[in-house]
């Protein structure tokens, strides 16, 4: 009996023993898996800021890029209207004349929307550093060759320093016209 009474002390002690230290490992394993999830929250919340603050930074950047770039075109673009609002007129007809020119198959002078003056040889000579579609102008002076409204000879009289499209230009606009 006493044998028994001890036995079945040591079997409860023994379970206590092995529950409590069940319940030690399942809870340091608890503990450690709450730990690791509460880390991986923190490096989520992280790369979630950084990656929120960089879209915000990348959008705003460029906002400033594409600014600074409209900038750059207003203020290029009112510099080129100031000084060339006057003739911005007869260069759109002029273009226009010579589209329709070009379909039709009738030659129209380019020339005539054009007034004589400094400003429009000025103009003429520094299309060729402001915009590509000045060897419209050219050919069409090739092809119209109108000495009444436009004299061709006026156009040496332009500094061909400006470039070697217009010094070529020039020259063979008076080659062709002679």
């Amino acid at each position: 009996m006493f044998h028994l009474l001890i036995y079945t002390f040591n079997a409860r002690v023994w379970c206590f023993f092995v529950s409590f230290s069940d319940f030690v490992y399942f809870s340091v394993i608890a503990i450690s898996l709450v730990i690791i999830y509460l880390l991986f929250i923190f490096i989520y919340l992280v790369i979630s800021i950084y990656l929120v603050i960089s879209i915000y930074l990348s959008i705003y950047l460029s906002i400033l890029s594409y600014l600074s770039i409209y900038l750059f075109i207003s203020i290029y673009l009112s510099i080129y209207r100031t000084l060339f609002s006057y003739l911005s007129i007869y260069w759109v007809i002029s273009i226009y004349q010579t589209l329709w020119s070009y379909l039709s198959g009738h030659y129209i002078s380019i020339c005539s929307s054009l007034p004589i003056s400094f400003w429009t040889l000025l103009y003429i000579s520094l299309s060729f550093c402001l915009s590509p579609l000045s060897l419209l102008l050219y050919t069409r002076l090739i092809l119209c060759r109108d000495y009444n409204l436009f004299h061709i000879k006026h156009l040496l009289h332009l500094p061909l320093s400006i470039s070697p499209l217009s010094f070529f230009s020039l020259f063979f606009i008076s080659r062709s016209l002679y």
